[in-house]
């Protein structure tokens, strides 16, 4: 049946990939929810140790590439949009921080895993100019909120199920005590309570540009759905994500229609914690968690900036943390069954690329603040929508630094796409008059 499963996936994602490329951008922000979908196919070896499992993500995001590969080497339109993706800042970026992940190979500690890592990020960035190259040409870029605002609330019956039955339909170990933490059709609790996060930043700018009272009631009632999922999953990362993001989304869109749907997810975040025993103390062990000698978090850390000390150029080499850790910084273990990946993106880059990953690194993180400042100077739904946007950048990043997954969380190359996809639309006529916009002509 796994066999059958994969051959029809293929079959599928062949014809979308023909016929209707734009539907694999909706269908990719699908199935990153779909972590069990790794359950679904069979387990083929020379893919996995190369790519990672097969998930439908993975397969989807290959089809993407490849319809992208095929558009641009037989139409001449599609070779003149690639060009111009060249002349963005964020591209540039990436590219920088991509020639560094290259060089990293010939000091590497481990050079088959970061010759693994290296194939990896170029499949990301293949993935980035895919999307970029088919939202230009009459794609909507509400579809990517409405998808993920979608997918997070038809995963609700599922969530308050496995929370009330104490039963989970897939990696049944994620508890506190005898307290059960919902992770739904995600690997791990945290993960899924950042895609919560995703889909709550997609309900407030749908909120907001709603244009008729109906429309926001139902948003506003839809928050509260999203929000009590994501208390469930008694994730202290997704919280506190929640509460930078909701301050970043105020601040920007300043306004009274906003005002109140953050208000109030603020209190039930707040009341969350303060109201739930259990939460509260999760919530006060994280000074422990970050200090104390016998915690993970802070022997990776040390780790993490040990390596950059010894290696602060070029760093141990993408992916490398890991191998070069057990190998020559055992010693810094202090739990016997603890872990041994980096579990914060920014320490990661820092031991792995040294100086020059994170000088590329803050070059990516400007080039997308100065993408955002330029949709500023446009028309105004524009700016709406990449505030939107930039948001997921922010919810990706924040949490990456507690659960790591930043640049291998393919939403965020979606993301990115998407805000240098509006900067380029913004510079023609066509997009100002596209009739997904007309009702948006209400917005003041």
């Amino acid at each position: 049946m796994d066999w059958l499963l994969l051959a029809l996936t293929i079959v599928v994602l062949i014809y979308l990939a023909g016929f209707r490329p734009q539907w694999l951008i909706i269908l990719l922000l699908g199935a990153v929810a779909l972590d069990i979908s790794k359950t679904w196919y069979p387990d083929i070896p020379f893919i996995g140790s190369a790519l990672g499992m097969i998930t439908l993500a993975r397969l989807t995001t290959y089809a993407l590439i490849f319809s992208a590969f095929m558009h641009v080497l037989l139409n001449g339109d599609y070779r003149k949009r690639l060009g111009e993706i060249f002349t963005q800042p964020v591209t540039w970026a990436i590219l920088l921080y991509f020639i560094v992940a290259v060089v990293s190979y010939k000091h590497s500690f481990d050079q088959s895993r970061t010759l693994v890592e290296g194939l990896r990020l170029l499949v990301y960035i293949a993935l980035y100019f895919s999307v970029i190259l088919f939202t230009r040409f009459r794609f909507n870029p509400l579809f990517p909120f409405h998808i993920v605002h979608l997918v997070g609330l038809g995963l609700a019956p599922l969530t308050f199920y496995e929370r009330l039955s104490g039963h989970l339909i897939w990696q049944d170990v994620n508890a506190l005590g005898d307290y059960l933490r919902v992770n739904a059709t995600f690997v791990d609790p945290n993960i899924f309570a950042r895609f919560l996060v995703l889909a709550i930043v997609a309900n407030l700018i749908l909120q907001y540009l709603a244009n008729s009272a109906w429309q926001r009631r139902i948003y506003f009632a839809s928050l509260f759905v999203l929000l009590g999922q994501l208390v469930v999953t008694m994730s202290r990362g997704g919280l506190l994500t929640l509460a930078v993001v909701m301050v970043f989304i105020l601040i920007m869109l300043r306004s009274k229609r906003i005002a109140l749907p953050v208000g109030i997810t603020g209190a039930i975040g707040l009341g969350a914690v303060l109201l739930n025993p259990t939460m509260l103390e999760r919530f006060l062990k994280i000074q422990q968690d970050l200090t104390s000698i016998g915690s993970e978090r802070l022997y990776l850390i040390k780790v993490g900036v040990r390596m950059f000390q010894d290696n602060p150029l070029w760093g141990v080499g993408l992916g490398a943390f890991q191998t070069r850790f057990l190998t020559n910084y055992i010693d810094y273990k202090t739990v016997g069954d603890g872990v041994s990946l980096s579990h914060t993106s920014v320490i990661t880059v820092m031991a792995e690329l040294g100086w020059l990953g994170l000088i590329s690194l803050s070059l990516l993180l400007l080039s997308l603040i100065y993408a955002l400042h330029s949709l500023s100077q446009k028309v105004r739904h524009t700016f709406i929508l990449g505030i939107g946007y930039f948001g997921w950048i922010l919810t990706i990043f924040i949490s990456a630094q507690m659960e790591a997954r930043f640049f291998e969380d393919p939403v965020l190359w979606v993301s990115m796409a998407m805000l240098v996809s509006l900067v380029l639309n913004s510079k023609e006529e066509h997009f100002i008059s596209n009739r997904s916009f007309r009702y948006l002509d209400t917005i003041r």
